[in-house]
């Protein structure tokens, strides 16, 4: 599961991102003895903790604030003392808060683990002058019934559960040039249900439904590396009896690191079919034609495509200081109107104001087309918004 809710070959998201092992993933990771999502107590507060090679962390059920362990190290680096000590279960634990705004851990107790006679781990917790001691008590949570084992390299969903559902969903009904549907919001995150029980309906339903829990997932992440909460928006564009197109939205929010951080990507979903449409199927040559390609001497090859785009790039004008990074420019997949196609330009972090859409008529992208490309062109020359 990835949060953000990039479709692979049907979105490009433009962002940071948290990536959430599937239910079915880890089929070839390594087997770590003590890795896993664990559910218990420090005293009397319950808690969730994950354990894996690459990270290790924290949070009590009741203010689910992410906190950082990080292993003892002797001579080599924490990630390789967690692995190390995952092996055998005996862990030396250092617990760390990420305060808002801050790139330094700041430290707040200490863990001293090791396995109990159930196959659990248990132990001691001490704040760091030593005089405040609780018990740690956890239990590793078991498989999914007929699930693969999750990679052991990352937190998996089970330890996420608790933070998605503490977002309680509201419901509120909204309208679309005369179509009813429900608008879903949480603290953080807004999306959509359509009425209807299609396949094609109800996968989408299911898909925005799954896309507010994964916004839960990055507040809760973005809060722990220090940032501020989360906000999101999916949210239509059109709506024909066949076709949703939507709007990701995140915008600029500081998430860690030395930059801010802001995301926008659309969705085409096919009513009919149920899943998400690859626009760029369209396109003679797909993703690879708009691309920026150059020869090993660094001239810019321009595809017919790419020379349009370029073209009718409306920052890519003599004085515009964004022209200079026009042939380097990269684009994201597009989205039909019944205009035409509109392509979203992405340029690095330090240019991204000179960010902005492309729409070629479908007159101009005709020539270009693929069969299927034609077919989607007459059905949206028929859509009046």
């Amino acid at each position: 599961m990835k949060v953000l809710a990039c479709i692979p070959a049907a979105l490009l998201c433009t962002a940071w991102l948290v990536t959430i092992p599937s239910s079915q993933a880890g089929t070839t990771a390594t087997t770590v003895p003590y890795a896993g999502t664990w559910k218990g107590s420090i005293g009397p507060h319950n808690v969730m903790v994950c354990l894996s090679p690459q990270t290790a962390q924290y949070y009590s059920l009741q203010q689910r604030r992410g906190l950082w362990l990080e292993a003892k190290a002797t001579g080599q680096s924490s990630e390789d003392a967690l692995a190390q000590a995952l092996q055998t279960g005996q862990l030396t634990l250092t617990e760390q808060v990420r305060d808002a705004g801050s790139i330094e851990l700041r430290p707040l107790a200490h863990w001293q683990l090791e396995p109990n006679a159930q196959g659990g781990l248990h132990g001691i917790w001490r704040d760091l002058t030593g005089q405040k001691k609780l018990p740690i008590q956890l239990t590793r949570l078991p498989a999914v019934a007929g699930r693969q084992q999750e990679d052991s390299a990352a937190c998996g969903a089970q330890f996420y559960a608790p933070i998605q559902a503490a977002h309680t969903v509201q419901s509120h009904p909204r309208q679309y040039q005369g179509r009813s549907y429900q608008e879903l919001r949480t603290p953080i995150a807004r999306a959509l249900q359509l009425p209807g029980n299609s396949s094609g309906v109800a996968a989408f339903n299911a898909y925005a439904r799954q896309w507010l829990g994964e916004q839960a997932i990055q507040d809760y992440e973005c809060t722990r590396m220090g940032g501020s909460t989360w906000e999101s928006t999916l949210e239509l564009v059109f709506w024909t009896d066949t076709t949703l197109v939507l709007r990701d939205f995140t915008p600029e929010l500081y998430c860690g690191g030395a930059h801010g951080f802001s995301s926008v990507s659309h969705l085409t979903w096919n009513l009919e079919t149920g899943l998400p449409t690859v626009v760029w199927d369209w396109l003679q040559g797909g993703a690879k034609a708009a691309a920026p390609q150059h020869t090993p001497s660094g001239e810019a090859i321009r595809t017919p495509l790419r020379a349009l785009l370029e073209k009718h790039d409306p920052r890519n004008t003599p004085g515009d200081d964004c022209a200079e990074d026009s042939e380097h420019m990269e684009i994201a997949q597009p989205y039909p109107t019944p205009q035409g196609l509109v392509f979203e330009t992405l340029h690095p972090h330090a240019m991204r104001a000179c960010n902005d859409s492309i729409t070629l008529a479908w007159r101009q992208l005709q020539p270009l087309l693929t069969p299927t490309g034609k077919t989607a062109m007459q059905h949206w020359r028929k859509t009046n918004r």
